[in-house]
């Protein structure tokens, strides 16, 4: 029995390093003589003479409009080398809209293989994606890609990358990305699971059986990566619509209580961006129950995107029992800026708080929604030569950031008395943040 066990463990080792590793296509370039590289020409130049023109050539310009149809019978010509079509594609799609009329032919590279050396169906892609909505009429072709179970991960992934660019271009687009999240957020089917309930140490276990287990195990694992890396890639390019991905929200909120940490900070970033207050209750939540900071720290700076809306909800933080809760709330409050003085006196009680990130970062909350930097100034003077290193650099960042703006006179005085303290620790911290203050 522990020679079973032993096998499959080895067999599970040898499937899951191929799944671990990421689903995009490490292409290789063929094996030709650099001489025939040289001589040879595409559209009328050759490798190296575009390689100069796109070092030279101001892609918002006339001159770049004109070039895009040889630019086009690059990318197009199966006998280029692959890293002069890769060129094509990152010109072409910073050239923009001159390239509008040519759509049509960039999306029959979705019809062509892929090879050991070269990819279209990604360069298509990538160079849909960079158009963004010049290209939106690619929007059904990027529907069929991204629901074609046939089609590499990596295909998929530049599918909704594209959807995301194109945006409200075209109207389908917002109506793709939250059917995805929604297709991808539903639970495994029982035929994918079903190795995980078969019974454990049977006496008719056998190595073929371990063996079929173990390549179950792995590709479970794969799947369950692409899957979630499909969905983070949805939710990001939802964030880019903004206010117009209200329709998302319900989605997004769902996505924020996954048990995929990337995922859930994706969800709230996006929820921060979408706007409005649907998501509001949700983002609370993540900032008082997330157990990951990550998490915590995107709903804080998602709720100040937000704005006025949040913050009753904020102010209210302010007296939670969690320091790390206090300090989120107070950093959002700051980052809302002075639509946020209603809060100003609240989070002047957090000056004398217990927790000394807190009271740093409510004294630069309250200048940066008052305008006056003294109580920052004399609090970040005051914690310069704390204890603790991270009171320290808090109150240094402070001072740097103070000193910058128009109201820094006052702490480039201070630094400067400070050069001359007989405490070595002030005078370097001194010494430094006059640097920091000058540089541009």
């Amino acid at each position: 029995m522990r020679l079973a066990h032993l096998g499959t463990l080895c067999l599970l080792g040898c499937l899951l390093a191929p799944a671990c590793r990421s689903g995009l296509s490490q292409e290789r370039s063929p094996p030709e003589p650099a001489a025939n590289i040289e001589k040879s020409r595409y559209a009328g130049r050759t490798q190296d003479e575009w390689s100069e023109l796109f070092r030279t050539l101001t892609l918002s310009s006339k001159a770049a409009a004109e070039e895009v149809p040889q630019l086009v019978q690059v990318l197009l010509n199966d006998d280029a080398p692959p890293a002069l079509r890769k060129l094509a594609v990152s010109m072409l799609g910073r050239i923009g809209e001159p390239v509008r009329p040519h759509v049509p032919e960039l999306l029959t590279l979705l019809d062509q293989t892929n090879t050991e050396f070269a990819a279209p169906t990604e360069w298509g892609l990538k160079c849909i994606s960079l158009l963004g909505p010049v290209a939106a009429e690619a929007t059904p072709r990027l529907a069929e890609v991204l629901q074609d179970s046939a089609r590499t991960h990596r295909e998929r992934l530049l599918a909704i990358e594209g959807l995301g660019m194109i945006g409200p271009a075209h109207p389908r687009t917002l109506g793709l990305l939250v059917a995805e999240l929604e297709r991808r957020s539903a639970p495994a089917s029982t035929a994918e699971s079903e190795s995980a309930t078969r019974p454990a140490n049977q006496p008719s276990e056998s190595l073929a059986v371990a063996a079929s287990d173990a390549a179950a195990t792995a590709s479970e694992l794969r799947q369950s990566h692409q899957r979630n890396e499909l969905r983070v890639a949805t939710v990001d390019m939802l964030a880019l619509f903004g206010a117009t991905a209200a329709p998302a929200v319900p989605q997004l909120l769902k996505a924020l209580r996954s048990d995929h940490e990337p995922l859930r900070r994706s969800a709230a970033f996006a929820l921060g961006q979408v706007g409005g207050t649907l998501g509001m209750q949700g983002l609370v939540e993540a900032l008082l129950f997330d157990d990951s900071p990550a998490v915590q720290d995107a709903a804080g700076h998602a709720l100040a995107k937000l704005g006025t809306p949040a913050i009753p909800r904020l102010t209210q933080l302010l007296d939670d029992r969690e320091p790390g809760v206090r300090l989120r709330a107070v950093r959002a409050l700051g980052q809302i800026g002075k639509l946020a003085i209603v809060a100003a006196e609240p989070l002047r009680t957090r000056l004398d708080d217990d927790s000394n990130a807190v009271r740093i970062a409510a004294a630069e909350a309250i200048w940066l929604i008052t305008g006056d930097a003294n109580a920052a100034r004399q609090l970040a003077m005051t914690f310069l030569d704390s204890d603790d290193r991270d009171t320290r650099r808090d109150a240094f960042l402070l001072l740097v950031l103070i000193g910058r703006s128009p109201a820094g006179a006052e702490v480039v005085a201070e630094l400067q008395r400070l050069t001359s303290s007989d405490n070595p620790r002030l005078r370097q911290a001194a010494v430094i943040g006059l640097r920091e203050i000058a540089r541009p």
